[in-house]
């Protein structure tokens, strides 16, 4: 088990690569995309949906599904309300000031699939995905 407070040279590197200010645009930028794909992914997996299952629902190809959860796509807000009505989920949008911390907490390792990724970050404090 890895020690939560010893700092990985991911964390240094992160740590002073934050200090740029256009390093630190682009990150934001990625990190948002892939806290919404977390985010759905999860909601996905807790309906008991395959990605293909949603896609249908949605009208859209299992690839863009695979895309948006990956965080390697942006997401219209109406693909958003699409993706929740059909997760039977309320879309809520929460806006509240910016805490740093949070990437001092990413930690993204691998499993033996795709399905077994693990990102270990609090995205429950940035977006909110409720069950109606």
């Amino acid at each position: 088990m890895r020690n939560k407070n010893k700092k990985t040279n991911f964390d240094i590197f992160l740590e002073e690569e934050l200090g740029d200010d256009e390093f630190r645009e682009e990150f934001e930028k990625g990190f948002e995309n892939l806290k919404i794909g977390y985010k759905i992914n999860k909601a996905r997996k807790e309906s008991n949906m395959s990605q293909k299952e949603l896609a249908e629902e949605i009208g859209t190809a299992q690839s863009n599904i695979s895309r948006i959860e990956r965080g390697d796509q942006n997401i219209s807000s109406e693909l958003l309300y699409k993706i929740a009505k059909a997760l039977n989920k309320e879309l809520v949008v929460k806006f509240q000031d910016r805490d740093w911390k949070e990437f001092k907490n990413l930690h993204i390792t691998g499993g033996k699939n795709k399905e077994d990724n693990c990102f270990e970050f609090d995205l429950n404090k940035i977006i909110e995905i409720k069950t109606n």
